[in-house]
């Protein structure tokens, strides 16, 4: 090989080099703003984690301080006589529980005689039922945006039998008692006091049972 062409063989690798040292330094400079977009998304990732952890955090400690406050206003609405008389029908309601006097009234049209010592059967023997861990007439469903949801099975046996002898409202009041019972206490099957609001049939919230707490203890002041 001449002089002339080791000098430009010299020249063609000097190029070559030189044009791989601009590909990495392009690399670099195309991978830097890359790595720094990748630390941002982990460090933001990071954040909205402990942000998360916070809010349920929060939110169990609230969920955690709004049950304890109801307790305590069952229990006032229980031991203090003067809560129970408001005007605006806030009381407690044993969920699970169904009234006698349905019994009573039905038995009563049904039966000439002893209507009363039947109706007191019926009571305890569903009653009993209710109580009865083992007995679940109960179906999950489908519904249209697709969650399962329990509900009542009507096929189930003693209840066909029960809506065929009685009239709906014995029926009725039983398949209620069972819906919160098993909302309430699946397990245990023992009836759980509620703060409700009779006066419009649903849960009464805290805040009612709040008010009604401060108006009587200001009807106690000023007495």
């Amino acid at each position: 090989m001449t002089a002339e062409e080791q000098r430009k063989a010299g020249e063609i690798v000097s190029s070559l080099a030189k044009k791989q040292k601009i590909g990495e330094e392009a690399s670099e400079e195309e991978r830097d703003p890359l790595a720094e977009q990748q630390l941002e998304i982990e460090r933001l990732l990071k954040k909205i984690e402990e942000l998360v952890a916070t809010s349920i955090n929060l939110d169990r400690q609230i969920k955690d301080e709004n049950e304890e406050r109801r307790k305590l206003l069952i229990q006032a609405f229980n031991e203090i006589p003067e809560l129970i008389n408001n005007p605006f029908q806030i009381g407690i309601k044993i969920m699970g529980e169904f009234d006698p006097k349905i019994f009573e009234e039905q038995c009563k049209l049904k039966f000439a005689d002893d209507y009363e010592v039947k109706a007191r059967e019926m009571y305890s023997l569903w009653e009993e039922r209710l109580r009865n861990p083992d007995w679940r007439p109960f179906k999950v469903v489908t519904t249209i945006d697709h969650k399962n949801m329990t509900e009542v099975d009507e096929d189930d046996e003693l209840l066909r039998e029960l809506k065929l002898e009685w009239e709906d409202k014995i029926y009725t009041a039983i398949t209620r008692a069972l819906k919160e019972m098993d909302e309430y206490n699946p397990s245990g099957r023992f009836p759980v006091p509620e703060l409700w609001n009779f006066k419009e049939d649903r849960i009464a919230t805290s805040r009612e049972g709040i008010n009604i707490v401060n108006s009587c203890c200001e009807m106690i002041n000023c007495s």
